[in-house]
């Protein structure tokens, strides 16, 4: 009950304001699966961008030893379910807030 009242404040002060911006530095587990949470709770409350050094998106690393020995498939790597575009290979050197 109480989860429930705080999702339903979130979404109604995600309809009360401009989005706030998030920028997320590196799309490592910690970072990606924050803001999967962030998404799961209210999708619509930031305006999230993700910087990744690597030139492709986030994916499950503890999952990597399985696939790389056959117990498991590729698709079982990527562990982000967010949309929008990435900012795959854009190392960010500097940032203001």
């Amino acid at each position: 009950m109480r989860a429930e009242y705080a999702v339903a404040s979130v979404a109604a002060l995600a309809e009360a304001r401009p989005r706030p911006r998030l920028v997320v530095i590196g799309n490592g587990m910690a970072g990606m699966r924050t803001v999967e949470e962030l998404l799961r709770i209210a999708p619509d409350l930031y305006d999230i961008t993700v910087f990744g050094a690597e030139p492709y998106g986030n994916y499950n690393r503890i999952l990597l030893s399985p696939v790389l020995a056959g117990e498991k498939s590729v698709t079982t790597l990527s562990s982000t379910r967010a949309t929008g575009t990435p900012r795959t290979a854009s190392r960010c050197t500097r940032a203001t807030p």
